[in-house]
């Protein structure tokens, strides 16, 4: 498996739960885990034995949740092999 992959995939991981934690959640965990030898799957919940994202509240604090919401990524590098596309 590209070793690069699993970095940037870490990297994207940590980017999306600061983007989370700051604005609309609080102590979030975002995973990123294999699944397959070019695929990386990137989401809240994920286990190795399922790959199968949660639902997380939204809001800030341990008050009444505003919502839900279950996201997940999936993600691979380029045809290059050296980077993620750009969206």
């Amino acid at each position: 498996m590209p070793e690069d992959l699993v970095r940037q995939a870490s990297v994207f991981a940590k980017l999306i739960q600061r983007l989370l934690n700051g604005t609309v959640c609080d102590g979030l965990t975002i995973q990123a885990q294999v699944i397959s030898p070019t695929r990386q799957l990137v989401g809240y919940g994920l286990s190795r034995e399922t790959l199968e994202t949660k639902p997380f509240r939204l809001g800030i604090g341990r008050g009444r949740p505003h919502g839900w919401l279950d996201i997940s990524y999936r993600l691979a590098l380029d045809d290059e092999g050296a980077s993620l596309p750009n969206a």
